[in-house]
């Protein structure tokens, strides 16, 4: 993101996501690689 020219990055994972996504292929620990998240960034106007 920061390459794109964004700034004020911010990566807040969902802790609770491990509980949703080890239902999406049971056995495989899927929840151990993948997480949700919320990404929020601001890429400053050109001057």
């Amino acid at each position: 993101l920061s390459k794109a020219g964004f700034v004020d990055i911010i990566i807040d994972q969902d802790k609770n996501s491990r509980q949703f996504i080890k239902d999406w292929v049971p056995g495989s620990d899927a929840e151990n690689y993948v997480v949700s998240a919320k990404i929020k960034a601001v890429k400053p106007r050109l001057k």
